[in-house]
């Protein structure tokens, strides 16, 4: 898991990225016409004025599926964004990765940096 914080202003976020293995997801579960096998999700976290941190996206990368099954892994991969509170998200992605935000709702506590 890599974490990234960002200040501006009054306001932070807080990036993770975590490796995964999940199902393909299916044309009209993200903006392409294709299916995409998903390698890694990045979560983005916001706060505002000291706020507790709230899940604000979801990015999922991951290679384009052909129609064999298989991947290119030479090939870029493929970005897809989704917004967990979003009415659209509730319908139309798949239960994995629902659950996979609930999950997530709260970031993960990070280790301080080493001394050295």
């Amino acid at each position: 898991m890599a974490v990234e914080y960002v200040l501006t202003e009054q306001s932070a976020e807080r990036r993770m990225v975590y490796r995964l293995t999940a199902p393909d997801l299916e044309p009209g579960q993200s903006e392409y016409p294709f299916p995409i096998r998903p390698q890694t999700v990045r979560l983005t976290y916001t706060s505002s004025n000291g706020s507790p941190w709230a899940l604000y996206c979801l990015e999922i990368a991951g290679l384009r599926v052909r129609k064999d099954g298989t991947v290119n892994p030479a090939s870029f991969a493929h970005t897809t964004r989704c917004y967990p509170d979003s009415e659209h998200f509730q319908r139309s992605k798949p239960a994995w990765l629902r659950e996979f935000a609930e999950r997530h709702r709260v970031p993960a506590a990070v280790a301080p940096r080493p001394s050295v």
